[in-house]
C-alpha cells in the first residue's frame, strides 16, 4: 500500500515541479511494485523450493530495474545537455524525509521474513527497500540543493545516481538467478566400467560431471584411474 502511495505521490510532485529526480523514485517504486507482485507469485508457486522457479523470478525483477536505468538515465543526460531547471519542491523534500525513514523500517523488517521462510525473492525485495531509503535520501538532497543554492543541476545528477542504484540492484540479481541455475545443473555420475588396455575405468572415480558452470574434470584423471 505504501509503495502505491510512494510512486503516485512522486510522479506527481516529479511533475508539478518539473524534476526528473522525483520522477524517476516513482519509476523505481513502480518496479518495486512489480517485484512485490513476483514476490506473491513465487511464495504462491508449487515449485518455488525449485532453485529454476526461483531465478526465474530473480530474472524478472533484475529486467525490471535495467529498463528503469535506461529510460532514468536517458532522461537524466537530456536534462543536463539542455539545461532543464526544474522548480523548487518543498512538499517533495516533506515528502521524502518520511519516504526514507519508512523504506528502512520496511527493509529491516523484511530481511528476517525472507530468510525464515527461504524466499530469496522476499530478501531481494528487503534488500530493495533499503536500496529505496538511500534513494530517496539522495534525491532529497538533491532537490535540497537546488532550493537551497539554486544548483538545478542536482535534479539529473540525483538522477542518475537512482539509475546507478537501479543497475546495481538489478546486476546483484541476475548474478543470483545464474548461481542458482548454475547450481540446479543436473550431476550425472555414472557407475559403469570400461576396459582401456590393462586397466578399468570407474567413471565414477574419475568424477564425470555434466553442467556448464561444473565441466568436466581433466582426462589426466582417467588415466590415472586407469592404472593398475
Amino acid at each position: 500500500m505504501w509503495n502505491a502511495v510512494e510512486m503516485v505521490i512522486s510522479i506527481g510532485f516529479g511533475i508539478a515541479a518539473r524534476s526528473l529526480a522525483l520522477v524517476a523514485f516513482g519509476l523505481d517504486t513502480m518496479v518495486e511494485l512489480f517485484a512485490s507482485g513476483v514476490v506473491v507469485w513465487h511464495l504462491r508457486h508449487p515449485g518455488r523450493a525449485s532453485d529454476r522457479v526461483t531465478a526465474r523470478a530473480l530474472r524478472l525483477v533484475a529486467r525490471a530495474f535495467f529498463v528503469l536505468a535506461v529510460v532514468v538515465t536517458v532522461g537524466a543526460v537530456c536534462a543536463l545537455v539542455t539545461g532543464a531547471a526544474p522548480d523548487e519542491s518543498p512538499l517533495g523534500i516533506v515528502y521524502l524525509a518520511l519516504t526514507v525513514g519508512v523504506m528502512l523500517s520496511l527493509g529491516v523488517a523484511k530481511a528476517p521474513t525472507g530468510r525464515q521462510l527461504e524466499s530469496e525473492p522476499l530478501s531481494a525485495k528487503a534488500r530493495m527497500s533499503v536500496l529505496d531509503a538511500a534513494l530517496a535520501f539522495a534525491v532529497l538532497l538533491g532537490l535540497g540543493a537546488n532550493l537551497l543554492f539554486g544548483w538545478w543541476w542536482a535534479d539529473p545528477i540525483a538522477a542518475l545516481l537512482v539509475a546507478v542504484g537501479a543497475l546495481r540492484e538489478g546486476f546483484e540479481n541476475l548474478e543470483e538467478s545464474w548461481g542458482l541455475e548454475a547450481h540446479s545443473q543436473p550431476i550425472a555420475a555414472m557407475s559403469t566400467t570400461e576396459t582401456l588396455g590393462p586397466g578399468r575405468i570407474d567413471r565414477n572415480r574419475a568424477g564425470w560431471i555434466h553442467g556448464p558452470s561444473l565441466g568436466l574434470r581433466s582426462s589426466g584423471l582417467l588415466v590415472a584411474a586407469a592404472l593398475p
